[in-house]
């Protein structure tokens, strides 16, 4: 399943052949070797997504991470460094789960159950339980606005970063991290 995430996270689904897949599993490639696991090559792409849906799932580990190698202090739950190490969180995952957005661009409009299933994980899961939901945003329409603006920010600055090699504006992420932190506590003080 990893040589298949691979694989169509870097050919697309379409252009990855059954063989290849084999071939990079260490199979004999033609020998039959993929269909003992998998019927189909969207039975894989069913597979690999639920898997990822499920570690998405179980949890925030690099985001874990992130906070365990923070400096050891009492961070004000709502301060700008607790949010900064939210956010740079929230980038470490997206970071792990940079093959599962590749998947998707390059599924895109093919698979709609599968693409979203995968955006309710990644983005409204994930992402926004690691930072949004630890913050305090109200229900109201503007609070909403304001939630979509930071996913888009941390979306963005990911896609960046991954698929162009470039940070916005010369930022490491860090430095995003606590810019959009900044950002974040102005628009919670000025309710």
């Amino acid at each position: 399943m990893d040589e298949s995430l691979r694989l169509f996270a870097e050919r697309g689904f379409d252009g990855t052949a059954v063989t290849d897949i084999e071939e990079a599993a260490g199979l004999a490639p033609g020998s039959g070797g993929f269909y003992r696991h998998f019927k189909t090559k969207e039975a894989v792409l069913t597979a690999v997504v639920d898997r990822a849906i499920e570690d998405i799932q179980k949890g925030q580990i690099r985001r874990d991470e992130v906070l365990a190698a923070a400096p050891v202090v009492d961070l004000e739950p709502h301060s700008v460094p607790a949010i900064t190490l939210l956010i740079q969180g929230a980038l470490a995952g997206l970071h792990d789960r940079r093959l599962l957005a590749a998947l998707l661009a390059r599924i895109h409009g093919r698979f709609p159950d599968l693409e979203a299933r995968i955006y309710d994980a990644m983005v409204a899961g994930s992402v926004a339980q690691a930072t949004i939901g630890t913050i305090p945003f109200g229900d109201d329409p503007a609070s909403q606005a304001e939630v979509a603006v930071v996913l888009s920010a941390l979306s963005g600055y990911h896609l960046s970063q991954e698929f162009y090699g470039r940070q916005i504006g010369g930022l490491e992420p860090p430095e995003f991290a606590e810019a959009l932190a900044k950002l974040i506590t102005r628009s919670g003080a000025s309710r």
